[in-house]
C-alpha cells in the first residue's frame, strides 16, 4: 500500500492548491532549491503522520487570503466493505487531524478501521532531515537569561557537558525508536516511544509511595523493552555501517536503567553513552573526534536501524510504510553519499515508499542513475516561481500542466487554473528556443532567462520568415499570425495579472481562452 497522491494548500510555502500526483504510489526523488517548499513538503507528510496529532494553524501559509483553508490530504488505496480496493482521501485539517482519537467518537473524521491503517503507518514511518540528525553529536544550550551563566562566547564554542548523552537519550527513545513494537507481559505490543512518554508522564510529584511505585512500574516496563531492543539495533547499525567503505568504527550501545532519585527529585539513568571505537581506539568525546562525514554517516545508520526495526512484518506489503529523507545527506561529500543509495534499496526497505528530497542539483542527477524509473522511482523538480512578489512552489512545467489547469478550471479555481495555463506556456517557449536554435540574450544562470526574451525570440524567428517571402523565398510561417496575435492577446490580460501584488480579476472565459491558447501553441509544428 502507497500514498498515490498528495495536495496541500495554505500549508507552510504552499498557499494555492498543490497536487503531487504520485502515479499510484512510486517513490520519489525530489529536486527544490531552497525556498522551492521541500521542507514544507516534508513537514506536511511528518505531522500528519503524528500519531498524537498536531494543530495545523501553527504551520499555515502567512500570505493566504483568510477564506483559503489549511489543509493537508494523503490519498491512500484502502478496503471497501466489498473487499474492493478503492482511492481515500484523508485529510488533515483544522480540528481534524485524523490519527487523533476524538473524545467523541461520533465525531471522528474516519473509522476506527481506517485509523488503524494510519497508526500502522505512522508507527512504520521513518523522517531524516539534516536538523535532526545533528542532534546525535550536536551538544547545544540556549545563552544564559538571568546575570548568572556562561556568557555568549561559551555558547557560541562550548564547553564540557554531559547533556549529549541525555540528548542522545531522548532522541533514541523518542524519535528513532518510537516505532519500535516489543511484547510486554499480558499479551499487548506497545512501541518504546509510547512506554517512553509514559515515564514523563508518571514522575512522581511527591514521593508518597503510591506515586513511586507507578513510576517505578513504567520506568522498569521501559528498561526491560528498550534494553533488549539495543543489540538488535546494534547490529543493524554495524551491518548499516559496513556500506560505508574505511569507516573503520565499532559501536557498543551499553543498556539503561531509568529510575527516580529520591534525594533529589530527578529522574536518573535517562542517558544514553555509546561506546565509540575509531580506529581501535575508544573515544568517549567522539563528537568531537569524528569528521563530520562520520558523524553524518553514524547518524544515518541509526535512524535506518531505527526504521527497519519499527517493521514487524516485513514480508507483508499491505502496510503503508514511508520512510522520508529531506536533505539528510548534506554532511556527506558524493562519495560517501552513494552507500545511502544502497541502503535505500535493501530488502528490508523494498516494501517502503520512499522519498529522497535535496536541494542539490548535482547530487539529484547522480541519484537519478542509481534510483531509476524501473526501479519504481518518479523524479521531479520543484520550482518557486514569483508570483505578486511572493515565492509559489511549483512542480517543474509539464505536459500535465494543460490538464491541471483545466481542472482547476473546472472547480472554479481561476487563479490556479492561470498558473498552469502559463507553467505549461513558458515550458513550451524553452523547448522550442532550445530545439529550434531560437537566439536570446545570453544569461549565465539559464533559469533567468525571462518568458518575454524567449517569446521575443520566436516573434523574431517568424519576422525573419515573413522578410523571406517579401524577397520572394518561399518558407512556411515559424507561427502563424493569428497565433501570434492569441498569444499577445493572453500575455497582455491574464498573464500580466499574474505577474502583479494586487489579487487578479480572472473570470471563466478569459482563463478557457488562456488554455485554448496555450494548447494551440503546443501543437504548432514550428516547422
Amino acid at each position: 500500500m502507497k500514498i498515490t497522491k498528495i495536495t496541500i494548500q495554505g500549508f507552510r510555502a504552499f498557499d494555492e492548491p498543490f497536487l503531487l500526483d504520485l502515479k499510484d504510489g512510486k517513490n520519489l526523488l525530489l529536486h527544490g532549491e531552497n525556498g522551492a517548499g521541500k521542507s514544507s513538503l516534508y513537514m506536511a507528510l511528518r505531522r500528519f503522520m503524528e500519531e498524537r496529532g498536531d494543530d495545523i494553524n501553527r504551520h499555515r501559509n502567512q500570505f493566504s487570503d483568510a477564506s483559503r483553508t489549511t489543509k493537508v490530504t494523503l490519498h491512500l488505496p484502502v478496503k471497501d466493505a466489498a473487499g474492493n480496493t478503492v482511492d481515500r482521501a484523508f485529510d488533515w485539517e483544522e480540528n481534524l487531524h485524523p490519527l487523533v482519537v476524538p473524545a467523541n467518537p461520533a465525531t471522528a473524521p474516519i473509522s476506527p478501521a481506517e485509523r488503524s491503517v494510519l497508526v500502522d503507518t505512522s508507527r512504520r514511518a521513518g523522517f531524516i532531515d539534516y536538523r535532526v540528525l545533528l542532534r546525535t553529536h550536536l551538544m547545544a544550550a540556549p545563552y544564559a537569561r538571568t546575570n548568572v551563566g556562561p556568557s555568549p562566547h561559551v555558547g557560541v564554542f562550548g564547553t564540557p557537558s554531559t547533556s549529549l548523552a541525555e540528548q542522545l537519550f531522548d532522541l533514541v527513545a523518542c524519535v528513532i525508536l518510537d516505532g519500535v513494537r516489543v511484547p510486554v507481559s499480558g499479551g499487548t505490543e506497545p512501541t518504546i516511544g509510547a512506554l517512553a512518554r509514559r515515564v514523563w508522564e508518571r514522575r512522581p510529584r511527591t514521593l508518597h509511595k503510591r506515586n513511586l511505585d507507578a513510576f517505578n512500574l513504567a520506568a522498569n516496563a521501559f528498561n526491560a523493552a528498550f534494553n533488549a531492543k539495543l543489540p538488535e539495533v546494534q547490529t543493524k547499525l554495524s551491518e548499516y555501517l559496513g556500506e560505508f567503505s574505511n569507516h573503520h568504527l565499532e559501536i557498543t550501545l551499553p543498556q539503561v536503567a531509568v529510575r527516580w532519585d529520591r534525594s533529589t527529585r530527578t529522574m536518573r539513568g535517562a542517558e544514553l553513552v555509546p561506546q565509540v571505537k575509531f580506529r581501535g581506539r575508544v573515544f568517549s568525546d567522539y563528537h568531537d573526534v569524528l569528521n563530520e562525514a562520520r558523524l553524518s554517516a553514524l547518524a544515518l545508520c541509526l535512524f535506518f536501524a531505527g526504521v527497519a526495526l519499527s517493521d514487524n512484518d516485513q514480508t507483508n506489503d499491505q502496510y503503508c510504510r514511508l520512510l522520508v529523507l529531506d536533505d539528510a545527506l548534506i554532511g556527506l561529500e558524493l562519495q560517501n553519499r552513494l552507500p545511502v543509495l544502497k541502503i535505500l534499496q535493501r530488502d528490508e526497505f523494498k516494501h517502503y515508499q520512499r522519498f529522497m528530497l535535496t536541494h542539490d542539483r548535482v547530487w539529484f542527477d547522480l541519484a537519478k542513475e542509481t534510483l531509476t524509473t524501473s526501479d519504481n522511482w518518479f523524479h521531479r523538480e520543484l520550482l518557486a516561481t514569483e508570483d505578486g512578489g511572493r515565492l509559489t512552489p511549483m512542480l517543474k512545467p509539464s505536459p500535465e500542466d494543460l490538464q491541471r489547469a483545466r481542472a482547476h478550471l473546472a472547480a472554479g479555481d481561476y487563479r490556479a487554473a492561470a498558473l498552469f495555463a502559463r507553467s505549461a506556456f513558458e515550458a513550451k517557449l524553452r523547448s522550442v528556443c532550445q530545439d529550434e536554435g531560437i537566439e536570446v540574450k545570453y544569461k549565465k544562470d539559464h533559469k533567468k532567462i525571462s518568458a518575454d526574451a524567449l517569446w521575443s525570440g520566436i516573434e523574431s524567428r517568424q519576422q525573419k520568415r515573413e522578410a523571406d517571402r517579401a524577397r520572394g523565398a518561399t518558407v512556411a510561417d515559424f507561427i502563424p499570425a493569428p497565433l501570434v496575435q492569441r498569444v499577445n492577446r493572453m500575455r497582455s490580460t491574464i498573464l500580466n495579472q499574474l505577474s502583479h501584488a494586487a489579487p487578479p480579476n480572472l473570470g471563466h472565459a478569459d482563463v478557457q481562452e488562456a488554455i485554448d491558447t496555450v494548447q494551440q501553441l503546443c501543437q504548432n509544428p514550428f516547422a
